[in-house]
């Protein structure tokens, strides 16, 4: 996850630029439509969102699949901003999970069911594979489980979530769980992590990352310490090298719940497995 202030963009008028199309399947159910749909696009950024708050746009079927459409298609002279949003403006570090790379715009409330939102700026994600594992997926059984809106839930700047560790060390079972148990959004935090984090790769991902750092200690663990010419190091030293591992994991992605983030502050806090890690990393000193 990530925080971007939402994105500048004139929904207004890519609207109405729409609705002034008789080329388009839309013309004239568009138009005709357009003040309510304007209006529900102010309504959306006064709710920030929420899914609990927001009602889908009663309209006629042809105008739903042409507002789905509009999103897949290309529109001469219209809605560019679409490609820069799915490129540009988070290429490295998915808002919504966390993961390393993006590519995709993710629909914040599903087109399927809000198709009025399926080309608003403020509804339009970018995303990795997260997105088509979600699926249509925004809310629980109650208002206090959603889905973390990247634009508008501005408490993802602060640290959310760590790996749990337990078993051998050689081949831990991985979990993730959220840090701060009284967050106030304790139970949405706990419905993204089920719906977003979980359903994609990433407990592999984990897997992976603490299969190479106890077989191969990662170069980057490794190096200072060599640097320095040290035969044997002690618990301190190595906490500190996780923990420059960490910082160096937030400062390159920008944010405290990147994949690696998750998993270096975790097993910063996992004092027990660092100091049986040890004598693996002194045996290869």
């Amino acid at each position: 996850m990530k925080f971007l202030t939402p994105p500048e963009n004139d929904d207004e008028y890519e609207l109405l630029e729409l609705s002034k199309n008789p080329r388009l399947g839309s013309y004239p159910l568009l138009a005709n439509y357009f003040p309510l749909i304007n209006a529900l696009y102010i309504q959306y950024t006064e709710f920030k969102g929420d899914p609990w708050l927001i009602e889908p746009c009663h309209m006629t079927s042809e105008l739903k699949t042409s507002m789905r459409s509009h999103y897949k298609s290309e529109i001469k002279e219209r809605l560019s901003f679409l490609s820069h949003f799915r490129n540009e403006l988070s290429p490295r570090i998915c808002l919504m999970c966390g993961g390393y790379g993006a590519g995709t715009l993710d629909h914040y409330l599903p087109k399927e069911e809000y198709p009025e939102y399926s080309i608003f700026s403020k509804n339009l994600v970018p995303a990795c594979s997260c997105n088509s594992r979600r699926k249509e997926v925004v809310k629980g059984k109650d208002s206090r489980q959603r889905i973390i809106h990247p634009y508008y839930d501005d408490f993802s700047d602060a640290r959310l979530y760590k790996v749990v560790f337990s078993g051998s060390l050689e081949a831990p079972v991985i979990d993730l769980e959220v840090i701060n148990k009284t967050h106030e959004q304790y139970e949405l935090l706990e419905f993204h992590l089920d719906e977003v984090l979980i359903k994609n790769n990433i407990i592999h991902w984990m897997i992976d990352l603490w299969s190479n750092l106890y077989t191969t200690p990662a170069s980057s663990l490794m190096n200072n310490i060599r640097f320095d010419s040290l035969k044997v190091i002690d618990l301190s030293r190595l906490q500190r090298e996780v923990e420059r591992l960490l910082i160096n994991s937030d400062g390159d992605s920008g944010t405290k719940n990147s994949w690696n983030s998750i998993f270096y502050f975790g097993l910063l806090e996992d004092e027990d497995r660092l100091r049986d890690f040890l004598p693996v990393v002194n045996s290869m000193l």
